[in-house]
């Protein structure tokens, strides 16, 4: 009944079902591709022992996964992963489900702003966005929780300045200062809606920065941000000191990263392999067969339609300048600039999709805008006019999704993704271990999730940095090693360096297994070490 009442009309419904196939698109063969090392970093905060922890009424409360990203996911997590288990399954279907909330509070926003018109089109350009659907599906980013809190807060916020009720100004910043705590980098996103905030609405602003309104948006965001805030007490500003800006950075690189997060193709040959990386597999069943050939008989786009779009948005906007419009355009516009400014000349960020996704959903606002804007001056046929040019625009996402598809199922992951990982698991969980010592890049915190947390992990210390370290660490009894093979190793000086100290010791391989992807490739290497 409750959700009956909301959905008050067919447009409701139709945004419905935006987010129904955002669900479908996102967790289609949801157990295809490895789970990656970042995709579950949060298992530091589900299992224990904790990372960065916090004594809180008589328990051990983690705060933080790194320095700049908090827990916050790992406590949305932690029941279902009591409840249901640990797998693709359990890993990734709540990150979508989280995404399509994101694409329902974008609409409700949008609808309440600009219209229905626009929110319909700038939903259903958002629903099957190529890299909306891949980062929310595979959430190595993370993004999903940065991108759901900004529209949450945002809408919380603009509730407030229609109705003046504080509980809403208070729950928008402290959902604000939850993306802070999830993320460090959501500053980008705050200081870009707050400077955009200002710059276009500046008299509703001003009626509104009141001392009580200010005291109440501040103490919020200090709510929300709290963890974040002890975390950089306890380790005096750990977080900022992680983070820092340079001139010398490679601005062209990150805006070409910019274009091609826009255009669709970002994650092709980065999650998935390309068809030239063999082998290949041909689908084992009939749906897969029929998406394959679907995907192939479309000429497997790597672009979609998007930039264009959104060229055309921007040659659009001077001939709507007079609207409401104008504004989203221009909020917009400031929005993304102060934002990827910061993500230009931070060092280390911003030149992979996942850091400019997280520009995202702002931009479909001001494409919609426009576009619907337009349609309206069209008369009656600005409507079928519209609704050709957003299916345009969604079929070539498709098309784009079904490419990156089709790959996952004929291709597999890389060797970051690979599903080696799971046999590997089972195969470490067979051999009993005391402890599992990682000696490359990218197998600890995947393995110590598919075990939940059954598994004491440590990590190898560098061989050429600490070789007495190394000595002492293969003297230990009951230690399983698991790294790449030679051919797939990320760092493999440390595997090299760590079994040429054990050689010298006298330690030999022992119980040595293979693990191989679907597709045949020798991925990952699990074995004892013995001394005869």
């Amino acid at each position: 009944m409750m959700i009956c009442g909301m959905l008050r009309s067919r447009a409701d419904w139709a945004a419905i079902f935006f987010c129904l196939l955002f669900i479908a698109l996102g967790c289609a063969w949801i157990g295809e591709l490895g789970l990656q090392m970042d995709e579950v970093l949060f298992a530091r905060a589900v299992y224990p022992p904790y990372r960065a922890d916090i004594e809180l009424l008589g328990k051990t409360r983690p705060l933080m996964l790194m320095d700049y990203v908090g827990a916050a996911k790992a406590y949305i997590w932690k029941p279902i992963m009591r409840n249901l288990g640990a797998s693709a399954a359990t890993v990734r279907v709540p990150a979508v489900v989280l995404g399509a909330l994101t694409i329902w509070l974008f609409y409700l926003l949008v609808k309440r702003t600009l219209g229905v018109r626009t929110a319909l089109t700038a939903t259903a350009l958002l629903s099957v966005d190529t890299n909306f659907v891949l980062t929310s599906r595979w959430d190595w980013g993370p993004v999903v929780l940065q991108h759901l809190l900004a529209v949450a807060g945002v809408l919380s916020v603009l509730q407030f300045s229609r109705d003046r009720r504080k509980r809403w100004l208070a729950i928008g910043f402290v959902l604000l200062g939850l993306g802070a705590w999830d993320k460090a980098l959501f500053f980008w996103t705050f200081s870009g809606l707050a400077v955009a905030t200002a710059a276009v609405f500046p008299r509703r602003v001003w009626r509104l920065l009141t001392w009580r309104n200010v005291a109440v948006a501040t103490g919020s965001l200090a709510v929300g941000a709290m963890p974040l805030i002890v975390y950089n007490v306890k380790y005096p500003l750990a977080t900022f000191r992680q983070s820092s800006w340079s001139w010398q950075e490679n601005v062209g690189q990150k805006a070409r990263a910019f274009v091609i997060t826009l255009q669709g193709g970002g994650l092709l040959g980065s999650i998935v392999r390309e068809e030239w990386d063999g082998p290949v597999r041909e689908p084992d069943d009939a749906i897969k067969r029929a998406w394959v050939s679907t995907a192939r008989a479309a000429g497997m786009p790597r672009t979609n339609g998007y930039a264009h779009l959104a060229g055309l948005a921007l040659a659009l906007a001077p001939f709507v300048w007079r609207s409401t419009a104008a504004r989203a355009v221009l909020f917009v516009l400031i929005y993304c600039a102060v934002a990827w400014v910061q993500m230009a000349f931070t060092v280390g960020a911003g030149g992979s999709t996942h850091h400019t996704v997280l520009l995202w959903p702002f931009p479909h606002l001001a494409i919609a805008a426009v576009l619907a804007e337009v349609s309206r001056r069209l008369g009656r046929s600005g409507i079928p006019a519209l609704a050709f040019v957003a299916v345009t625009a969604c079929l070539s996402s498709l098309a784009v999704i079904g490419t990156t598809y089709t790959n996952m199922l004929r291709n597999g992951g890389v060797k970051e993704w690979t599903d080696a990982i799971y046999p590997a698991a089972a195969a470490v969980q067979e051999m009993k271990p005391a402890f599992v010592c990682v000696l490359d890049w990218g197998l600890y915190e995947n393995t110590f999730l598919l075990s939940q947390g059954r598994t004491s992990m440590c990590a190898a210390p560098d061989p050429a940095a600490d070789p007495d370290a190394v000595k002492e660490q293969i003297r230990t009894p009951g230690i399983v090693y698991i790294t790449h093979t030679e051919a797939n190793r990320l760092y493999p000086e440390i595997t090299k360096g760590y079994l040429s100290i054990a050689e010298s010791e006298g330690f030999r391989i022992a119980e040595s297994r293979v693990l191989h992807d679907y597709n045949g490739r020798p991925i990952i290497e699990v074995f004892k070490l013995y001394k005869p």
